[in-house]
């Protein structure tokens, strides 16, 4: 960019579209780009539906989500953070289950679970219907204060997956915005146990096998994933 013309790098532009990173891209990084991505409603520039990726010192240009998963970072670290420069356009954080610090700036945050860490609300910063363990969302716009996370989950100790499904009783069930549960497991579009991606597949298959025909029994297992 020639505004930024003192670099060892080639001046044109990395611009690139959608990206969308599934199952089997664990641990990817994406830096430098330009991430533009004008397309009708529901179609996301960028969309993470697994686990350890790194988003950094991209100039994003588009509707952006950042929801329905599990994300968990040991002390001292970053569950999701933004650069103060790096304004990023209409950035959507929702229906997560966050263990870490969040330093965020222009974004909407609604119907995540603060499990513990930080969160510190920078220029632009929209939150709504969050639940946290202490204060960190504000006390307004149907945001929960000092809930007892142990009265959320079915057991998020544990560190699996499954323990954050929400318990019987749980105060983020139907209190997401529109009604729809807080956390991961909410709204029509739920984290898959075991971060599979949302489409059937097989986990099984039986052949039995029969001397003297010309046909060949085969018995499959087949979950949803839905």
């Amino acid at each position: 960019m020639n505004e930024n013309d003192t670099t060892q790098a080639y001046k044109e532009t990395s611009k690139t579209g959608q990206l969308a990173f599934q199952a089997g891209s664990t641990g990817s990084l994406v830096e430098g780009l330009w991430i533009f991505h004008n397309y009708p409603n529901n179609s996301n520039a960028v969309t993470i539906n697994t686990n350890n990726i790194t988003v950094r010192r991209n100039y994003i240009f588009a509707n952006s989500y950042i929801r329905n998963n599990i994300i968990y970072c040991d002390t001292n670290n970053y569950a999701i953070y933004l650069n103060t420069e790096a304004e990023a356009a209409s950035l959507i954080i929702s229906n997560n289950v966050i263990m870490g610090d969040i330093t965020t700036y222009y974004t909407s945050q609604y119907n995540n679970i603060l499990i513990y860490g930080t969160y510190t609300a920078g220029t632009g910063d929209i939150n709504s219907n969050n639940i946290c363990n202490g204060t960190q969302y504000p006390n307004l716009n149907s945001n929960q204060q000092n809930v007892d996370m142990a009265t959320v989950f079915e057991d998020y100790t544990t560190y699996i997956d499954n323990g954050y499904l929400l318990k019987t009783g749980s105060l983020a069930i139907g209190t997401g915005v529109g009604g729809v549960d807080c956390g991961a497991f909410g709204t029509n579009d739920p984290y898959v146990l075991s971060g599979m991606p949302p489409i059937p597949a097989i986990f099984e298959t039986e052949m039995t096998q029969s001397i003297g025909t010309s046909t060949l029994p085969v018995t499959i297992k087949a979950k949803s994933h839905k």
